[in-house]
């Protein structure tokens, strides 16, 4: 029965690569898995045809994409794409995917009509490195072999998305703590609206929470379950992270708003990163996918008020950090990110695109920090300000940061510190780090 139902799937797919070929008269291009011992469909391995597909598309000009389909088959994962260029072409940009990509070697790009032997080459076998073929024919490795070295591959490629995961947090809390100068906030002119905490105590936070960003990353990469079965396990290891950062800082929360919106980003940005699916956008939507629901089971139908965030919803409405979640955080993605992209393509150093950053999150940001402060009055005059500073045009980089350390001066005098938008900040430089 399963015999047949593969060979039916195979015959399937061929027909509809000849089908598209009469339709647009150009080259098909057929995505499948080497996955030997028939597992090709298996869980552990079909989201490799995920992977090999979302490479291939990556790659393709996106104006000249015509067609494309993925689908699940007792033959594994297969997807089919039409795209508008010569074979030759196609299978160039196939073989460099199979040839470069970690995990290329498991990927199965063809193109109709057009084998890899035109374009002079023949596949390596993944354990001895002869002729592919060749070991087939001949019997040369056993499956168990086969498994064990794909196994291998595997693990090295998830273990390289965990790495890139925890260098890309551990860049944006430090970046986001040196910029230089952040109204009201702390950084490495002075404390800003803050007694308790310094430059150096955050320094000491982000070096105790690096290990549960890790343990977040390896849970994420190799996660299975429903993105809300993994959203309960990151805050579980997120709630151990703040006991992590208090004992660090005798006390004093510096990053609970990071670990909680940088701990979901570690998290949906590794589970799309395997597949090849990562990108600002989809980072956002699966951020919101994991989120949905938070506001209304942890504030309008909470039993006591104990944090900041739940007495600001309280008294204002506002619904803080987790309203943004709960909106893939549009204040990082939608505001952040496109102004600290639009300030590093013109020329800015670092520290004044995260500058600009911060003034664009602030100008729209309902900051629970800022109404628990000083109410909605603060909230409003931080936006209308953070708007001029955004909007006023100066003749050199000494006049707009002169103009920000004044605003600085301003919120210290206030009392205000914009804590909600330093964690999107801190989430605006994660997401361009990993998915640049």
């Amino acid at each position: 029965m399963k015999a047949g139902a593969i060979l039916k799937a195979r015959e399937e797919r061929g027909l509809a690569i000849e089908k598209l070929e009469k339709i647009y008269s150009q080259a098909v291009i057929s995505v499948t898995v080497n996955i030997p011992g028939g597992k090709k469909a298996d869980r552990d391995y079909s989201w490799i045809g995920v992977l090999a597909f979302n490479e291939i598309i990556r790659q393709l000009p996106q104006e000249g994409i015509i067609y494309e389909k993925f689908r699940e088959t007792c033959d594994g994962p297969e997807g089919i794409i039409v795209a508008s260029g010569k074979a030759e072409e196609l299978k160039r940009i196939a073989v460099d995917i199979e040839e470069t990509h970690p995990l290329g070697r498991l990927f199965d790009i063809d193109i109709s009509g057009f084998s890899r032997h035109n374009h002079g080459g023949k596949r390596a076998c993944f354990i001895c490195g002869g002729d592919a073929n060749s070991c087939r024919r001949d019997g040369k490795h056993s499956i168990e072999d086969l498994m064990d070295r794909i196994d291998s591959m595997i693990g090295a490629w998830e273990a390289s998305i965990v790495e890139s995961a925890v260098e890309s947090v551990m860049i944006a809390m430090k970046s986001e703590v040196d910029a230089t100068p952040k109204p009201g906030l702390v950084d490495r002119d002075n404390n800003g609206a803050h007694t308790d905490m310094d430059h150096g105590t955050f320094i000491k936070s982000i070096r105790a929470l690096k290990p549960y960003f890790r343990e977040m990353a390896e849970v994420s990469v190799h996660c299975s379950a429903s993105q809300h079965e993994l959203f309960s396990e990151l805050r579980l290891i997120g709630k151990r992270a703040e006991m992590a950062m208090l004992k660090a800082t005798d006390g004093i929360n510096t990053h609970k708003g990071q670990i909680f919106s940088l701990g979901l980003a570690v998290g949906a940005g590794c589970c799309l990163k395997r597949k090849g699916e990562l990108s600002p956008e989809s980072l956002s939507k699966m951020i919101s996918s994991m989120a949905q629901g938070l506001s209304k089971t942890e504030l309008k139908f909470k039993i006591e008020s104990n944090t900041h965030g739940e007495k600001v919803f309280d008294t204002y409405g506002v619904t803080g950090i987790r309203g943004q979640a709960e909106k893939g955080f549009p204040a990082a993605f939608n505001v952040g990110l496109p102004a600290y992209e639009e300030a590093i393509a013109i020329g800015y150093d670092e520290n004044r695109a995260m500058l600009k950053s911060l003034l664009a999150i602030m100008e729209c940001l309902e900051d629970s920090n800022v109404y628990i402060r000083g109410g909605p009055y603060a909230a409003t005059w931080v936006k209308k300000k953070s708007f001029e500073l955004l909007e006023e045009d100066r003749v050199s980089e000494d006049e707009e940061l002169r103009a920000i350390r004044e605003f600085d001066s301003d919120m210290i005098s206030k009392n205000i510190s914009p804590g909600g938008a330093a964690d999107m900040l801190a989430l605006t430089v994660f997401a361009y780090q990993l998915t640049k």
